[in-house]
């Protein structure tokens, strides 16, 4: 994935984040086996069930 749509990714997933929770997000990050493992923890509704599978695979 090229580095520009990278941040823009986990541009809009911190955005995203912000905007839903009535309360505060944690964001880590950490290197696992050579790859970086990135987490978004917020207080928000969430994905609902049905859309789960179409955000782990859009571009």
């Amino acid at each position: 994935m090229p580095d520009a749509t990278l941040d823009q990714a986990l541009l809009n997933l911190f955005n995203n984040a912000a905007d839903v929770s009535p309360a505060e997000v944690e964001i880590s990050a950490r290197w696992s086996r050579n790859v970086l493992e990135r987490e978004v923890q917020d207080r928000g509704p969430g994905i609902p069930t049905t859309s789960r599978a179409a955000s782990d695979t859009r571009p």
